[in-house]
């Protein structure tokens, strides 16, 4: 407790204090939110930067503040050993992220302060001591005043995971919008606020990313696009970029059209089980097989690759149908069922 009052007294010196975001990679050697925070730190002249968590044992030493983005249970599980060494090496130790933001447990005498919110108010709290971001849990109301996150070290191939037809293509990330109004029962969403955020600058952003980094695919990072809005469809007009992108396999005809028009190339939908009841009932998904057909048709009409999702460790799932599977057709993905009732919060 005495080191945690001698940090926040430290806080609001006019020095500025070096900050590294940092992440486990368990999918992609990228994290959004990370390079995000980067970039608005760094328009308030703060030194920031991102970084995996596995550079830690050589960059910690260059940082004042370690500022842990955590997404899921399993990679907070893997960042425990570095929260410990950020501590012992006397670091300021934040965390936040979507697992943060669900509630999830994160063990108090690891961290100095966890943000429960969206964390673009950091700076205040960086630069002014201000500690309301880790009272108060906070949504940006607008997006549009965000910088664009900070690409400095994408690479263009953190996004393969081993897809055949991903290989070779230089994959640059992009977020349109935030929040999805569906509530299927295994998914993230359900903790977040209702409703959807949408940018209103993504045309003249998606044309200063083709024009920065010259990408073979754009890779929309919503959690799910509202291509079922006019006002982020208006947006496109007049706008072609070759993009990946999550779409529900329930999504009209005509918005798949307009994506396609627009540049999709790749997509990924969730099909969680091939039991129709069971996705239904159960998980809450709300789409038939039939929709799924009629999505995966038009898919292979123009010649867009997807991929299928499903989910694995359901308790009370039915086995996977791999004959349906073949026929829904795309790359198979298979997940790890995760049970968000647990690892909630536990500190006061």
């Amino acid at each position: 407790m005495e080191q945690k009052r001698l940090r926040r007294k430290s806080v609001g010196n006019e020095k500025t204090l070096k900050v590294l975001f940092t992440y486990y990679p368990l999918y992609v050697d990228f994290n959004h939110g990370s390079a995000l925070l980067t970039a608005i730190c760094k328009q308030r002249n703060i030194d920031a930067d991102y970084a995996p968590v596995t550079s830690l044992p050589e960059s910690m030493k260059n940082y004042d503040v370690i500022a842990f983005s955590l997404v899921t249970d399993a990679d907070y599980q893997q960042c425990i050993p570095y929260m410990e060494s950020a501590m012992l090496a006397g670091k300021m130790v934040l965390a936040g992220g979507v697992y943060a933001r669900r509630g999830g447990h994160i063990d108090s005498a690891l961290v100095h302060h966890i943000c429960r919110g969206e964390a673009e108010t950091l700076p205040e709290f960086l630069l002014n001591g201000d500690m309301s971001i880790f009272k108060e849990v906070r949504y940006q109301e607008s997006l549009d005043g965000l910088p664009m996150p900070d690409l400095s070290h994408v690479k263009g191939n953190e996004f393969h995971r081993g897809i055949p037809f991903l290989q070779g293509l230089k994959i640059i990330p992009y977020q349109t919008s935030r929040g999805c109004p569906y509530q299927c029962s295994f998914c993230e969403v359900q903790y977040q606020p209702k409703g959807v955020r949408i940018k209103h600058t993504i045309h003249d952003e998606v044309k200063r990313l083709q024009r920065d980094h010259s990408p073979d695919l754009l890779y929309t990072f919503d959690e799910l696009p509202p291509y079922y809005l006019a006002e982020w469809r208006e947006q496109w007009k007049g706008l072609y970029a070759p993009f990946l992108s999550y779409i529900r396999a329930d999504i009209e005809p005509e918005h798949l059209e307009f994506m396609i028009e627009h540049g999709l190339k790749v997509a990924a939908f969730g099909v969680e089980s091939t039991d129709e009841d069971f996705r239904n009932g159960t998980l809450k998904k709300g789409i038939t097989d039939a929709q799924i057909m009629r999505t995966a048709n038009i898919l292979n009409k123009h010649d867009i690759k997807y991929m299928a999702f499903y989910m694995s460790g359901v308790p009370g799932e039915t086995p996977l149908n791999h004959d349906i599977a073949h026929i829904i057709g795309g790359y198979p993905i298979v997940w790890q069922y995760q049970d968000l009732q647990t690892s909630i919060m536990q500190e006061a």
